[in-house]
């Protein structure tokens, strides 16, 4: 499976640029962290043929807020029942046409934690609580998680 990751820092007028980039890279999915996307904000605007768009809009703030994009060889189902509006995180269920051996099923997240003025022990619980609740609910499932984590230490995740 191929990926790519980025910060986008406003996604929507550098969406000629991210288009190009993703129809000449072709990943599988595409991460973005830092899309300031708002639901003022079409989904027409961030289309890319051939893959599909899901994000997690902020209302509040501009910054922040994580999208990503799963090419349309891939079923997927979002996983809302992982969202909490206080961190900002994105949950996939994925099933590609070829799976590594040994998976049913993979689940990818795509994770954005700010630098500054951040709860790092409430990011952790809520990532450590996700990850504990998805391998509950989906046993043998191949996960990653792909993000912008700035400062955050993940070594009690790795562990």
């Amino acid at each position: 499976m191929n990926i790519l990751l980025a910060n986008a820092q406003l996604l929507a007028p550098k969406i000629d640029e991210v288009r190009s980039v993703m129809l000449n890279a072709k990943p599988d999915l595409g991460f973005f962290t830092e899309t300031w996307l708002r639901e003022t904000i079409s989904d027409s605007q961030v289309n890319i043929p051939g893959y599909s768009f899901i994000a997690r809009n902020r209302c509040v703030d501009i910054h922040g807020v994580v999208g990503l994009y799963i090419h349309d060889s891939i079923k997927f189902k979002p996983l809302d029942e992982f969202s909490d509006p206080d961190f900002e995180s994105l949950w996939v269920w994925l099933m590609p046409r070829r799976l590594p051996r040994g998976f049913p099923c993979l689940v990818a997240g795509t994770v954005y934690h700010p630098q500054l003025g951040v709860n790092n022990s409430g990011m952790l619980n809520h990532l450590t609580t996700t990850l504990t609740d998805i391998v509950g609910q989906y046993p043998g499932c191949g996960i990653f998680v792909c993000g912008d984590f700035n400062r955050l230490s993940l070594s009690r995740l790795t562990s």
